[in-house]
């Protein structure tokens, strides 16, 4: 039950001139009101004023009059935009979950990200709005934390290709095939990364509006025989052709266009610490992306939770399946495999992310070591004496699986 309706039935029910049938009727009518702004947070940072009741007594005063005040109801906001959003709710803990079109559709944002996204720019607002988005469109839960907003913010924003593709597959989506819609909507807003909320202020200056990169977008699908136009009495609209839909679904996991790479490996001091610092991690930030380790993270979450979360906001995952050696029963060396490195490879190749393989090469070939599912892949072999040699072959590696990352530094 809501709390101000809990506390004001808490009231009624014990005061001497409410009898058990008006305490009844008032409960029904209540329960009706607060039932319909339900979506408030009573942590005292978002919501201040709900919706209350006044109850008092007619002059026989037995028959309890009751008002509903309505003028102090603050509604939903985004919390990256401070616009109208459709739900604001509390998931546990300082963690809350959101529904904004603005802000590109469903998303959690934690605590300490809440007070990180107060002092952005517009344009770093608009960089994780299209990260949200498109996590979204892939029907897929996004949670922001403090490390993403510190990424996103400093990432470039996404190629013209990216957002041309990630609009038609959000309209794909929207609209079932022959299905007209609004050529300018809000909700294409984060797709395209405006920064604009909502209108830009520079138009009537020169410069090109949210809504005109929209429409050069629709002209540019119109002319690739993707989608068709026209103007009607609910104005401009627009729909997907079936080359458009095809087109759509040929995008498949081509669409995301991360800035990280997950590493997934045995964390040792001596044995793999050394590698992931001289050879995963200089490779990675050198070809203009962001290296992300679960150990190297922040948070409050299952960890199990934290590294599906990390993979799926992943451009590509690497793994090393480097292990520890012990005997087998006729005293045979064998490998003791790491089942969690495994696991995120797994994950990985269910999601059509790239995977690129790495195992120190003294134990390479002792059983057990490499499952047998995995022996077909190539793998960078690795040395403590051949570190250089190891990381210019990952560097390579990397920028010809994924191309130039959005971080590279010119």
């Amino acid at each position: 039950m809501n709390i101000g309706c809990s506390i004001v039935l808490t009231t009624l029910r014990t005061h001497p001139r409410v009898s058990s049938a008006n305490y009844n009727l008032f409960n029904n009518i209540s329960q009706r009101i607060f039932a319909v702004h339900s979506n408030f947070i009573f942590d005292g940072r978002y919501v201040a004023n709900i919706p209350y009741i006044k109850y008092g007594f007619d002059s026989s005063h037995r028959t309890p009059n009751f008002t509903i005040v309505m003028s102090n109801i603050r509604r939903p906001k985004c919390l990256i935009w401070n616009t109208p959003a459709n739900e604001v709710s509390s998931t546990g803990g300082d963690s809350i979950y959101v529904q904004s079109i603005r802000a590109g559709g469903a998303y959690i944002i934690s605590g300490s990200a809440q007070s990180m996204v107060l002092s952005l720019t517009n344009e770093e607002k608009a960089k994780i709005s299209f990260r949200i988005a498109l996590a979204n469109l892939k029907r897929q839960e996004i949670t922001v934390y403090s490390d993403d907003v510190r990424n996103w913010k400093s990432a470039a924003l996404p190629s013209v290709s990216t957002r041309f593709n990630s609009l038609l597959k959000f309209l794909a989506i929207s609209s079932p095939v022959g299905t007209w819609k609004n050529s300018f909507d809000m909700a294409y807003q984060p797709f395209i990364a405006s920064d604009m909320n909502p209108a830009h202020p520079g138009f009537g200056r020169g410069e090109a509006s949210p809504m005109s990169e929209v429409d050069g977008y629709w002209q540019h699908a119109e002319m690739l025989g993707y989608l068709e136009r026209k103007s009607g009495s609910k104005g401009r609209e627009v729909r997907l052709t079936i080359s458009g839909h095809s087109y759509v679904e040929s995008l498949g996991a081509n669409l995301v266009e991360g800035e990280q790479i997950f590493v997934a490996m045995w964390f040792s001091e001596e044995i793999t610490k050394p590698l992931y610092e001289c050879v995963i991690e200089p490779p990675i930030k050198k070809a203009g992306y962001i290296p992300v380790r679960i150990d190297d993270t922040q948070h409050n979450e299952m960890i199990d939770n934290k590294i599906i979360a990390e993979i799926r906001k992943s451009k590509a995952v690497i793994v090393d399946l480097t292990c520890g050696v012990g005997t087998d029963a006729i005293s045979q060396k064998i490998g003791i495999p790491r089942g969690g490195v495994y696991f995120e490879a797994g994950f990985a190749t269910g999601l059509n992310l790239p995977v690129i393989w790495m195992v120190k090469d003294d134990i390479a070939d002792t059983p057990n070591v490499v499952h047998f599912d995995v022996r077909q892949f190539n793998q960078i072999r690795w040395n403590t004496s051949n570190f250089e040699k190891c990381r210019e072959e990952l560097s390579a590696r990397i920028v010809a699986t994924l191309g130039v990352g959005p971080l590279v530094e010119n």
